[in-house]
């Protein structure tokens, strides 16, 4: 990996944000749950496509256009600002806020790292851009949000990656600004203004009313969920360990509606709710749980074990009252599951895992649940923290592969923080024909189990 450029993006010399932009209650969880996200997107070149291209045309392009798309944005311009000791955070703009840019060219396999199959996760790592550490200025504690890598692959490829603290926004709002960013690009390579996205992000965080008193109840409570270094469970944020793998699994549409067709004939009553979701995620769930038991040889004597699943709502059209789907920030409901581990293995293992992922799916129809989940949070969360919990990231409705900087869908979209704990990413197929990619990290033997029961269970579903 060489580095051939590193600066600051600013904003447009004449656009002046708002100098404060508050966190709203569903923002103020993510300071304490999640580590930074990553996004990787690859895209092929036309064959012959030069290093002065990539420095002449398309590297102006992408500097200028993350300008312009940022003055749409520009809460990812500024920082996660707190007074010390005790200050309420914020985030803090200013006509001099910027993005951290890095070019870089990779020698690494192009094709290697875009491949479905196990590889070191340190690879797509090397992608990613750093994200730098907060700083204590006139008092005030400043974390940078965002930041942005763009690697060529001479002769093969280019990929963007970008790094942000969740707390800024959830995976929709960052999926809305990539291909506005996008659209802008690409109109600037192709000199056509039409395809410049013109949906506007909603930034007014006061949308959001917190009856229930959720901002004071996780101020109050949020530091629990950082644990003790001895704690290894689904919740914590680690750096990822040496020799992590990740792998691509991919489901085509058969495949999904074989999976339901099969566990809809497995109940002998009708399920609550059966969306490919939750069909995925049960299935998933149960495989996960079968190769890490497969890895450490646990034998099947121990019938107190739980295991634990979570996975995120969005809330945009849950809450009683309108939210824009282009809302800019966080609207994320929290919940989790739990079920014994002789359940998950049993051989109703992915039935009881769906009837209860589905009930929990199921309530998010039910007048206020979004709130009572986030209310209840701490009630739930410890026994959820003494048992190991398996994290689902993203959903097929970000639609990343719909991102097009000028050279088409992308190759592939990769979310690299899944290896710093039990996490799974979920995304629509690159083939854009209602499929679905399951994206997963963990060791080499972990990964070869997982892959082998999954695909064993998928060929073995005869409807």
């Amino acid at each position: 990996m060489e580095v051939v450029d590193r600066c600051q993006i600013f904003l447009p010399p004449d656009f002046t944000p708002p100098s404060t932009v508050p966190l709203s209650f569903l923002d103020i969880p993510w300071l304490f749950l999640s580590s930074p996200v990553q996004r990787v997107l690859f895209y092929n070149l036309p064959q012959g496509y030069t290093f002065q291209e990539f420095t002449g045309t398309a590297l102006p392009s992408f500097k200028h256009s993350l300008s312009l798309a940022l003055q749409r944005f520009y809460p990812l311009s500024g920082s996660l600002a707190c007074a010390l000791p005790k200050g309420r955070p914020h985030i803090l703009c200013s006509k001099e806020s910027s993005v951290p840019f890095t070019a870089a060219v990779s020698t690494a396999d192009f094709d290697e790292i875009t491949s479905d199959s196990p590889q070191e996760a340190s690879l797509l790592h090397q992608l990613v851009p750093t994200l730098g550490g907060p700083i204590v200025k006139d008092g005030t504690r400043l974390a940078p949000l965002f930041s942005v890598q763009v690697t060529l692959f001479p002769s093969k490829g280019i990929s963007i990656g970008v790094h942000f603290l969740h707390i800024v926004a959830d995976g929709m709002a960052i999926s809305h600004f990539m291909k506005t960013w996008a659209s802008i690009c690409r109109a600037e390579l192709q000199g056509d203004s039409s395809c410049i996205l013109n949906s506007l992000p909603v930034h007014d965080r006061c949308l959001l009313k917190d009856p229930n008193g959720i901002e004071t109840i996780w101020m109050e409570n949020g530091g629990k969920l950082i644990p003790p270094p001895e704690k290894d469970h689904g919740l914590i944020r680690r750096q990822p360990a040496d020799k992590v793998y990740r792998a691509t699994f991919t489901l085509s549409r058969d495949h999904i509606d074989r999976l339901k067709s099969w566990i809809l004939n497995q109940s002998e009553e009708q399920l609550q709710h059966l969306s490919t979701f939750v069909a995925i995620c049960a299935y998933a769930w149960v495989c996960l749980i079968k190769s890490m038991e497969a890895e450490k040889a646990t034998g099947s004597s121990n019938t107190d074990i739980v295991y634990g699943f979570a996975f995120s709502a969005d809330c945009r059209g849950r809450l009683g009252y309108p939210i824009p789907n282009s809302y800019f920030g966080n609207c994320l409901s929290l919940h989790f599951v739990l079920l014994m581990r002789d359940d998950l293995v049993g051989r109703q293992g992915i039935l009881l895992a769906a009837r209860a992922i589905g009930a929990k799916v199921n309530e998010l129809g039910e007048e206020g649940a979004p709130l009572r989940a986030l209310e209840r949070f701490f009630v739930d969360v410890d026994e959820v923290c003494t048992v190991h919990t398996l994290i689902v990231s993203g959903t097929t409705r970000q639609r990343f592969y719909d991102t097009d900087f000028g050279w088409g869908r992308p190759w592939k979209s990769l979310a690299g923080h899944i290896d710093r704990g039990t996490c799974i990413s979920l995304a629509e197929s690159r083939e854009g024909s209602d499929g679905l990619e399951i994206g997963l990290a963990g060791t080499k033997a972990t990964m070869d189990a997982f892959s082998a029961i999954f695909e064993q269970g998928i060929r073995s579903m005869d409807v």
